[in-house]
């Protein structure tokens, strides 16, 4: 019996911490590092990363898009923050935009890998350009690809094929730590038409430092509590 009840303390804990990722939560557009595509990368230029978003009226969070839908600058609205999940060793995750595609976890972890790789500079970036095309391109079937710019060339770190096979072939090297601090924050649907109101982002930023704390603060007193009637039912019997 003590066994099974200490057993049951991690998944008491899990199951909370899913609970506390997939509240809604009020997710603001701030705006764009100004990085975007010229003509020589596409016919119709687009933003890519960095983007900034806040999570119920906090502090900016740098993220990238995966998705391919228009947003607004300051454009709020509801949503919810997902993330990755590890039970028994199989790395799942607790929701997202796309996560009813075949294998969408695998491919949020290349999206998480892809994060990874996005490099600090000048705002006009032709590898981060091509990294936040293949972002898109995971999600959205191959389109828009980079057209123009050896889009598929997997020699090429300006090609979005060239990330997409790198991160094909290394997603899995992500440790648990990275993508346990990668969050995803996805709009809710509208109901009435079925579709997104906004982008999704995913960033690897803490949304709100000051609830986590207080999650695990209280976390710790779950787990003291059943520590403490173990020891009374021990002293009991």
């Amino acid at each position: 019996m003590k066994i099974k009840t200490l057993a049951l303390v991690p998944f008491l804990t899990l199951a909370l911490a899913v609970a506390a990722s997939a509240g809604t939560v009020t997710i603001t557009f701030l705006g764009v590092g100004g990085g975007h595509t010229s003509s020589a990368y596409t016919t119709s230029p687009e933003y890519y990363y960095p983007y900034s978003i806040s999570v119920n009226g906090g502090g900016a969070i740098t993220v990238a898009c995966d998705d391919f839908n228009d947003v607004a600058s300051s454009q709020p609205w509801s949503g919810t923050i997902n993330t990755f999940t590890n039970v028994g060793n199989v790395i799942g995750i607790t929701g997202g935009l796309f996560a009813s595609q075949t294998n969408a976890v695998t491919k949020y972890q290349e999206a998480a890998w892809l994060f990874t790789q996005f490099q600090p500079g000048p705002a006009t970036n032709e590898v981060n350009a091509a990294i936040n095309y293949a972002i898109w391109d995971l999600f959205n079937n191959g389109n828009p690809v980079l057209n123009g710019m050896g889009a598929n060339d997997n020699t090429d770190n300006t090609a979005s094929q060239y990330w997409l096979d790198q991160a094909a072939a290394n997603y899995s090297t992500l440790t648990w730590q990275q993508l346990s601090h990668t969050y995803i924050y996805t709009p809710d649907i509208n109901p009435l038409t079925g579709s997104a109101y906004s982008q999704e982002f995913i960033g690897s930023d803490v949304p709100e430092p000051a609830s986590l704390a207080l999650l695990g603060t209280g976390l710790l007193g779950l787990a003291f509590l059943f520590k403490r009637r173990l020891r009374e039912s021990s002293l009991d019997s």
